[in-house]
């Protein structure tokens, strides 16, 4: 009887962290709010624009229209223009999307869940930034070695990363709440059935397409994600809890404490570079630099194009 009342209890939060990251009224009643919440509207146009047009669309266009057209040369003549695809417009433009999404991203956090606690000045600032990106990194890196396992590699490393997925939906949500790293750690692993649910759908997706076309897509999916994160309503714990950042935590602590120095500078700096992409007085200016990279980029390749002929 307990056996199946614990496998009843991991189903029902299975079942509702799937059904929260699809609530898409919930997102709708939310965009019709009429408080401060309908600024989400145009941050929302903006994360769609870039990733589904800007980045989907162009690249489906480019990849399917102009790309083709080398197929009957040679192989050598088949690899330079796809390298220079790749070199002039993908890599560009996705590193580009990575400083235009979180900024986005957090604006959006800030709106549907405004910051209510204290982030306990610079130091600590400075701190939790080293914990996050350690832990995510190590992260990473468990999930590449965790996925080369014969056979049961990939079902682990798909957890894994559903897992993640969820764990940065509702990290915008406890940083503006101020809750520390290590509680937000503690509560993620206390109700790991809930969060494994939620990040499933949008891991499923980026599984399921090309790269390029999965970033596009998952990067706007996330936005609604994290408004989604945002309300979602506070989970029992489960009944025993799942150590899922242990390594990492291991690994970051280790690393800290070796090269704390040289880590708290470079990371101040990288703090302060990107409050100053974030700050609402230079997003025209982050656009226009976006902009203009693409725009030479298009234009080199397309010149090529027009060599080769």
């Amino acid at each position: 009887a307990a056996a199946l009342r614990l496998v009843w209890k991991f189903v029902g939060d299975v079942t509702a962290g799937i059904f929260d990251s699809l609530n898409v009224y919930k997102v709708c009643t939310i965009l019709l709010d009429k408080g401060d919440r309908r600024k989400l509207v145009p941050l929302l146009k903006n994360t769609a624009l870039f990733n589904l047009g800007f980045i989907t669309i162009a690249h489906l266009l480019i990849r399917e229209t102009l790309i083709p057209r080398f197929d009957n040369f040679t192989d050598i003549y088949e690899i330079v223009p796809i390298t220079l695809y790749n070199a002039l417009w993908i890599i560009p433009v996705f590193l580009l999307s990575i400083f235009i999404n979180i900024m986005d991203f957090a604006s959006i956090a800030e709106i549907v869940h405004p910051p209510r606690g204290s982030s306990g000045g610079l130091n600590n600032l400075i701190i939790e930034k080293i914990g996050t990106i350690g832990i995510k990194l190590c992260l990473n890196i468990q999930m590449l070695v965790l996925a080369q396992i014969p056979y049961i590699g990939w079902p682990i490393s798909f957890v894994y990363a559903s897992w993640y997925w969820a764990y940065a939906c509702f990290e915008y949500r406890w940083i503006n709440d101020g809750v520390s790293i290590m509680n937000r750690l503690g509560y993620f692993e206390s109700r790991w059935p809930y969060f494994l649910g939620f990040g499933m759908s949008i891991e499923l997706l980026y599984e399921s397409l090309p790269f390029v076309v999965a970033s596009g897509i998952t990067g706007t999916y996330f936005a609604a994600l994290i408004i989604l994160a945002a309300v979602a309503q506070e989970r029992e714990e489960f009944s025993f809890r799942y150590s899922y950042f242990e390594q990492a935590v291991k690994v970051t602590d280790y690393i800290c404490a070796t090269y704390k120095i040289s880590v708290i500078g470079v990371l101040f700096k990288l703090v302060t570079v990107y409050d100053t992409i974030r700050s609402p007085q230079n997003r025209s200016t982050v656009f226009f630099v976006v902009l203009l990279i693409s725009s030479i980029s298009a234009a080199a390749f397309m010149k090529y194009l027009s060599l080769t002929q």
